[in-house]
């Protein structure tokens, strides 16, 4: 094989793998998955204020460190969306698109629903107390 064929055959692969790629615009997302999603991501984000706290009792002049878990938790964030195939664009997206589906879906499975409303006492508690410390 000389090397003008080899070059053509590269070019003829990669034209491949791309006319071939993935055609579906459309993330695999249901109402049910993007709660599990939205959720997860709300887990980890108030875990992460949770250790921004315990880190900021310890050393309240440590930014670095603040910085540092606030960056691990945009990674374990990221992680989630990556588990179940989607994008955060796609993920804001598909969550604007059919937010009256979401709601119904959460309308229909009270537990779940309550699940925010725990997350987000907790998460206002733990905020309420990083801004008292910081004043």
């Amino acid at each position: 094989m000389n090397l003008v064929t080899l070059k053509r055959s590269i070019c003829l692969v990669l034209l491949t793998v791309f006319m071939t790629g993935p055609v579906s615009a459309e993330p695999p997302l249901t109402p049910e998955a993007y709660v599990t999603i939205d959720l997860s991501a709300q887990a980890v984000t108030v875990e992460g204020i949770y250790q921004r706290l315990v880190r900021l009792q310890e050393n309240p002049y440590d930014d670095e460190d603040q910085l540092r878990v606030g960056q691990m938790v945009q990674d374990e964030v990221g992680l989630i969306f990556e588990e179940y195939g989607v994008t955060k664009t796609e993920f804001l997206k598909y969550g604007a698109a059919h937010e009256s589906e979401i709601n119904q879906w959460l309308q229909e499975n009270p537990s779940t629903a309550s699940e925010y409303d725990a997350l987000e006492q907790r998460r206002t508690a733990l905020s309420n107390q990083i801004r008292a410390i910081k004043e």
